[in-house]
């Protein structure tokens, strides 16, 4: 809190400043203040709306207000790295941006200085020094638009590179040309992410005593990783003989004895020995509840 007094204290008059900085004559300001809704709203705000100044110009002038840098956040870009300790949730909250951090002190950019509740709750919530400098509310509600389309295409193509590497450790390097059509009920394939599988090992505190099932196994790339990171066994179902034996081939190449895959329709699989059963979407309707059903009387 004792930054924001700070800034209070620091505080000039705003019509000063509009006039000082030429964007503002007397004659606009008194037929702003004639309007009765100004009374409802702020004056900056107020002046804007009447198109007296723009948004960028009333900025400018808060900051020279409170003594503090102007930032336009032209195409800006968050840093990703603050992502890390910096909930985009709060950033819309409030909102701000972090746009630097330089001997100790995070640069934020605010929009109004004036909010002393917002700013003292930044500064519990952050955790260290903080230094605000003043940006518009839409420049900062656009860098933020922009920075989460790039985390999430970084996100993206992280989990791209993760999938080309995962298949690369388990030799998988085409899809065999499928047999036998598919009945209804069941979808075509489509592997998991690789970043799925690793959230499941990591949850799923697999022992040597578990018996791991992934219906639907495609060319074995679920069955595969949690053979090779767990001692548990690991057995997958799938319709398709050649990705069946595809899969199989690929757990033999890794020498991965725990490894079984069965050819055969997931309604007529036996699951007696099941302990953990795995599915990512490979079926809807009637076959999706056929299937269900017989794994919750297995569980039972």
């Amino acid at each position: 809190m004792a930054e924001a007094a700070r800034l209070m204290k620091k505080r000039k008059s705003l019509v000063d400043v509009l006039i000082g900085q030429g964007v503002l004559t007397p004659s606009g300001m008194e037929s702003v203040l004639r309007r009765e809704d100004t009374q409802q709203q702020s004056l900056g705000p107020a002046l804007v709306a009447e198109g007296v100044i723009s948004a960028e110009q009333l900025s400018r002038a808060v900051a020279e207000q409170f003594g503090l840098p102007y930032e336009p956040l032209t195409d800006f870009r968050v840093d990703q790295t603050f992502y890390r300790t910096i909930p985009a949730e709060l950033m819309h909250r409030h909102p701000f941006v972090p746009v630097a951090e330089r001997d100790g002190l995070l640069f934020v950019a605010i929009p109004d200085p004036q909010n002393l509740f917002g700013l003292d709750e930044l500064e519990r919530l952050l955790k260290r020094p903080l230094q605000w400098v003043v940006s518009p509310r839409e420049a900062i509600a656009a860098a933020l638009s922009r920075s989460e389309e790039t985390s999430q295409a970084l996100k993206d193509l992280e989990a791209d590179y993760l999938d080309i590497f995962v298949n690369g450790i388990l030799h998988i390097d085409h899809l065999p040309e499928e047999t036998q059509p598919l009945q209804p009920g069941m979808i075509g394939y489509h592997p998991t992410p690789a970043r799925v599988i690793f959230a499941l090992i990591e949850h799923a505190h697999l022992s040597a005593e578990a018996v791991f099932y992934d219906l639907g196994a495609g060319l074995g790339r679920v069955v595969l990783l949690v053979g090779l990171l767990t001692a548990a066994h690991v057995k997958g179902v799938e319709f398709e003989p050649a990705y069946c034996a595809y899969a199989q081939q690929r757990a033999d190449r890794l020498h991965l004895s725990r490894a079984t895959f069965l050819n055969v329709d997931a309604r007529q699989a036996d699951y007696a020995d099941g302990t953990v059963f795995f599915l990512y979407t490979p079926f809807t309707g009637r076959m999706l509840q056929a299937v269900l059903a017989k794994l919750e009387a297995v569980a039972h």
